[in-house]
């Protein structure tokens, strides 16, 4: 016990007597992208008058909402070392059945709602049913949907 509350002061002292150096490469390795946003931010304030104003602030937000949602849904399979390729499709897919269904004065809102997740809920399920029970992985699970092909076996593993 002692060592270590020895080994721990002598670390404070090392950390308080030196110096503290920043290097420019690690510094920019690390948040390069939050300062090329910023540089973004106060390039585009200054050139356009209405970059910082509410109601652009809100339309960025509402935009970037949807690529928000759709990367939860994708981080776990990311995580898990799968790969999935098929929400950008599977999200055209889901519009067009939900703006199909909510043309106005055919339907109540809820229908295209309901028709919507269901076609959402449906290829999710076939996407996933295919590549934990069948012979074929998560690649060419997404690559059928994009491309409408049918081959099968298990070339990723």
């Amino acid at each position: 016990m002692s060592t270590r509350l020895e080994t721990n002061a002598t670390e404070v002292t090392q950390v308080k007597n030196s110096k503290f150096k920043v290097n420019p490469r690690n510094l920019l390795k690390k948040y390069g992208i939050v300062l090329i946003l910023l540089s973004l931010i106060v390039i585009m304030s200054v050139l356009t008058p209405h970059f910082l104003t509410s109601i652009n602030l809100i339309n960025i937000v509402k935009q970037m909402s949807i690529i928000g949602i759709i990367a939860i849904g994708v981080t776990p399979i990311i995580i898990t070392k799968g790969i999935d390729l098929s929400s950008g499709s599977l999200i055209a897919l889901v519009s067009v059945v939900g703006a199909t269904f909510a043309q106005a004065g055919q339907y109540p809102i809820i229908v295209p709602i309901i028709m919507a997740l269901g076609v959402g809920l449906l290829a999710g399920l076939i996407n996933g049913t295919l590549v934990a029970k069948g012979t074929t992985c998560s690649l060419h699970c997404n690559i059928r949907y994009d491309d409408g092909s049918s081959r099968s076996g298990n070339a990723c593993q």
